[in-house]
C-alpha cells in the first residue's frame, strides 16, 4: 500500500513539472541622502559688494540709536544738517553722517559730519523737533565758549573730545563711500537695524567750570602790547589795522616756550551798518627765551579744527578749551570799554592786582 502511494506521488510530479521555488525577498529600503544645506544668512553681500563697518562706541558705552521716526525720516535730517552746517551749497550735493549724543524732551543732541565737494564741517548741533517729530530747527555753535554750555548739557561736552579723533574720520569715510553708492544710508541708520539696544544716558554730575586764573610771566606783562599786535594779525588779518584791533585773552596753560590762550578779537567798526569784525578762537603764543613773540598758531576751521587742536594742546589744555567756560561777553565788554578809556587787557589789569 504504501508503495503504491508513493508511486502515486512520483508519478504527479513529473506530470507537472518541476516548479522553482522563490523565496519571499525584504523590499529594499531606499538610502536617505541628506540635502546639502543651502546658507539662509543674507546679509553676507556678494563677493563684488563690501560693505562698510559699524565701529562701536567708546568701550563702555553703547550707541544710543534713532527712534522709528527718525529711522524714517533720515534724508530730513541729511537736508536739515546740510543746510545748517554746509549752507553755501546746495544740500542734495552735500552727504551728513550724524551719532546722536543725547537727548531732551524735543531736542536731539548728536555730532554732525558733512560733506560736499567744495568742503566739509564736523560739529556738534541740536535739532529742535516737533511734537509729530518733523525737524523744527537746526542749531550749532557760532561762538563756542559761549554758544556750547548754552546748548549742551555736560554729559553731552564729555563726549566731544572721542569725536574730534578717529570717530568722525571714520563718519568721513563712510560718506566717500556713499558717494559711490547713492542709496546707502548713513552709519546710525545702519546701525539702528543691528542688535543695539536705545539706552538711556544718565548725565554726570560734571559741571561746566569757570577757567582757573594762570599769571602770566613778567615778561608776558612787559610786552602785552606786542603779544596783542600778535594776535590781532592771526586772527583778523583782513581788516587788521595797527592799533586798532584789539584783543583781549585768557591764559590756559604755559610751557618753557609756549602760552596757550583763548583769544578774543574786535576790529572797530567801519560804519555804522558794518559792525565790527569778532574773531574767538584757542590758539598757541610761540615766543623766545626773552619773552618776545616768535609767531602765534590757531587751529583750522571745518573739520581740521578738531584735529589740530589735539595737536597743537596738551590734553590737560584740550580738557580746558571742550570743558570750561570762558568768558568772552567779558571780554568784549572790557574791548569796548577800552576804547573809549585806554586801559590793557584784563589779564595784564588782573595780573598787576595779584599780590
Amino acid at each position: 500500500m504504501k508503495r503504491l502511494l508513493l508511486i502515486i506521488i512520483l508519478a504527479t510530479l513529473t506530470a507537472c513539472g518541476k516548479q522553482p521555488i522563490v523565496l519571499p525577498t525584504e523590499t529594499p529600503i531606499p538610502t536617505v541622502v541628506s540635502p546639502t544645506p543651502v546658507p539662509t544668512s543674507t546679509l553676507e553681500p556678494p563677493p563684488d559688494i563690501v560693505l562698510p563697518t559699524i565701529t562701536p562706541t567708546r568701550p563702555g558705552e553703547t550707541l544710543i540709536t534713532p527712534d522709528g521716526i527718525q529711522v524714517e525720516r533720515w534724508k530730513e535730517y541729511q537736508t536739515a544738517l546740510a543746510k545748517n552746517v554746509l549752507a553755501h551749497l546746495p544740500p542734495e550735493e552735500v552727504l551728513c553722517e550724524w551719532e546722536i549724543l543725547g537727548r531732551s524732551g524735543n531736542d536731539v543732541y548728536l555730532w554732525a559730519v558733512c560733506s560736499g565737494k567744495d568742503g566739509g564741517g564736523s560739529l556738534p548741533a541740536v535739532i529742535h523737533l516737533e511734537t509729530d517729530g518733523a525737524i523744527q530747527s537746526v542749531e550749532r555753535s557760532t561762538n563756542w565758549s559761549r554758544d556750547i554750555p548754552r546748548l549742551f548739557p555736560p554729559y553731552v561736552i564729555e563726549k566731544f573730545a572721542y569725536y574730534q579723533g578717529g570717530r568722525a574720520r571714520e563718519m568721513r569715510e563712510h560718506i566717500e563711500w556713499r558717494q559711490t553708492h547713492p542709496e546707502e544710508p548713513p552709519l546710525i541708520i545702519l546701525s539702528s537695524a543691528s542688535t543695539l539696544v536705545p539706552v538711556t544716558i544718565t548725565p554726570s554730575p560734571f559741571p561746566t567750570q569757570p577757567i582757573i586764573a594762570i599769571t602770566p610771566y613778567p615778561a608776558q606783562l612787559e610786552r602785552w602790547a606786542e603779544y596783542e599786535e600778535a594776535l590781532a594779525m592771526v586772527l583778523l588779518p583782513p581788516n587788521f589795522f595797527p592799533g586798532e584791533v584789539l584783543c583781549e585773552w585768557d591764559l590756559l596753560g604755559q610751557s618753557d616756550q609756549e602760552i596757550y590762550v583763548w583769544a578774543f578779537c574786535q576790529s572797530p567798526p567801519l560804519t555804522v551798518r558794518l559792525p565790527p569784525s569778532i574773531h574767538s578762537i584757542p590758539a598757541v603764543i610761540h615766543f623766545g627765551d626773552d619773552g618776545a613773540v616768535q609767531s602765534v598758531e590757531i587751529p583750522g576751521s571745518g573739520t581740521a579744527y578738531a584735529r589740530d587742536i589735539q595737536e597743537m594742546f596738551p590734553s590737560d589744555v584740550q580738557e580746558i578749551i571742550f570743558r570750561h567756560s570762558i568768558d568772552t561777553e567779558k571780554m568784549e565788554a572790557h574791548i569796548n570799554s577800552r576804547r573809549e578809556n585806554p586801559n590793557p587787557p584784563s589779564i595784564v589789569l588782573s595780573a598787576t592786582l595779584t599780590p
